[in-house]
């Protein structure tokens, strides 16, 4: 188990041996932190999101703990920049105990490629949205990302004015809406409106649209929200693109809710939303 004040915050591993780094805010449920990848890209990436607020776990046989992750594949490292800098990620399930009474995050995940993304050879992310499983231990696998002590370039910090920017309402489900805060460095801040309850959310999205010839502009984030119909705390994610030719936001909606570890495959609801300006 980590050793942090937060049971949420620490080091953990994929079983590609990817990296990730988490620090939690116990009264808000804000994560930020960075995420290190061994499957297709190098550096460090801003990791934000939200989880249920607590100074604890969840407990062996009890309901696990909502999350919602976004990540911006742009390198907080720099470097000469590629295809994927232009690409998101939205990552929602929860964080649970397993059967063993070992600590994992189960996430369902969301690549959003607004542009062909070459892995070497003939592989590559072709333009839409990619979808995986990823199970996250405290346990480091063979050739997982090595502990380093680098810095690297400073994260980019959510906006502390709360200046609103945009706003987005649902086409297909009207009680949804948001109101983004102005960005910093692609990352934002905001309120997200589900059915007359109203909670913070966390986002990035590609700054360097359309100079980095992408085809959409990726956009994602994430939420602290509550279950409408039980009202027990529940994580969003958005993950998607706006759409230049019609400037709408075009997303797949993940709702996370805590269950059972026997239970996690009922763990997140996903749907596609549309999103209109105002």
């Amino acid at each position: 188990m980590s050793t942090a004040a937060n049971a949420i915050d620490g080091v953990w591993y994929n079983v590609y041996g990817s990296k990730m780094t988490l620090t939690s805010n116990p009264a808000t449920g804000l994560i930020i932190g960075t995420y290190s990848s061994t499957t297709g890209s190098s550096g460090r990436y801003t990791v934000l999101g939200y989880t249920r607020s607590s100074s604890t776990g969840p407990v062996a046989g009890a309901n696990g703990f909502s999350v919602s992750l976004n990540i911006g594949w742009k390198s907080l490292d720099g470097g000469q920049g590629d295809p994927s800098w232009s690409c998101v990620s939205g990552l929602a399930g929860q964080f649970v105990v397993d059967a063993g009474g070992n600590p994992v995050l189960n996430l369902i995940h969301q690549f959003v490629a607004p542009n062909d993304v070459p892995l070497g050879g003939t592989q590559q992310f072709q333009t839409g949205i990619s979808s995986d499983k990823l199970v996250y231990t405290r346990t480091p696998p063979a050739g997982a990302v090595a502990e380093t002590g680098g810095s690297g370039a400073a994260m980019p910090q959510l906006p502390q004015e709360a200046v609103a920017a945009q706003s987005w309402t649902c086409v297909e489900d009207p009680g949804i809406s948001f109101t983004q805060y102005e960005p910093y460095e692609g990352a934002f801040s905001g309120q997200y409106v589900m059915h007359g309850y109203s909670g913070p959310l966390a986002g990035q999205y590609d700054a360097a649209f359309p100079g980095d010839g992408a085809f959409y502009q990726s956009y994602c984030l994430s939420t602290l929200s509550q279950d409408p119909q039980t009202g027990a705390p529940m994580c969003v994610a958005l993950a998607g693109w706006i759409n230049p030719a019609s400037g709408k936001l075009e997303v797949l909606e993940m709702r996370s809710v805590g269950t059972t570890w026997d239970a996690r495959y009922a763990g997140v609801r996903t749907r596609g939303l549309t999103f209109t300006p105002g």
